[in-house]
């Protein structure tokens, strides 16, 4: 419990973030089809063991919100083969105002990463893969309200 408490950034004795995620629409430009079961809501539902395959490498998923949602927080969880991620460099955007705005510049997800940034209010969020070094897969991409 103490490392999923640091991973979430919790505080003991606060409050847990808001899940902003739970009820999303989710959709992918690529998704897995050899199986089924790795559907884009696999990634933005509170199950930990479902998840989100792509067939190509480089590709996006995005989470649309019913109504505008303060987002401070972003959570991803990859499925690693042999103990390693497939995710290289990867940018999660915010639709705000109808326009992408860039929120997190990042490298190699792993098991679990959480990422900080100033609040935005926003109807959408994209995770955009741009290298990996095979088709990527996440448990979870899930977005927080923190207060």
């Amino acid at each position: 419990l103490v490392d999923l408490r640091e991973r979430l950034g919790l505080k003991i004795g606060g409050p847990f973030p808001e899940n902003v995620s739970v009820g999303a629409t989710a959709s992918a430009s690529s998704t897995w089809t050899p199986q089924s079961g790795y559907e884009p809501p696999k990634a933005v539902d509170e199950d930990p063991n479902s998840r989100w395959a792509s067939e190509t490498n480089v590709c996006e998923l995005t989470q649309t919100f019913a109504a505008p949602r303060r987002v401070n927080r972003v959570l991803l969880r990859e499925y690693l083969e042999v103990g390693k991620g497939r995710i290289g460099k990867f940018i999660i955007e915010a639709q705000v105002n109808g326009q992408w705005e860039a929120l997190v510049d990042g490298t190699d997800v792993g098991v679990s990463k959480r990422y900080d940034f100033s609040a935005v209010m926003t109807t959408a969020l994209r995770l955009r893969v741009l290298e990996a070094s095979g088709p990527p897969s996440l448990y979870s991409f899930l977005a927080f309200e923190v207060e």
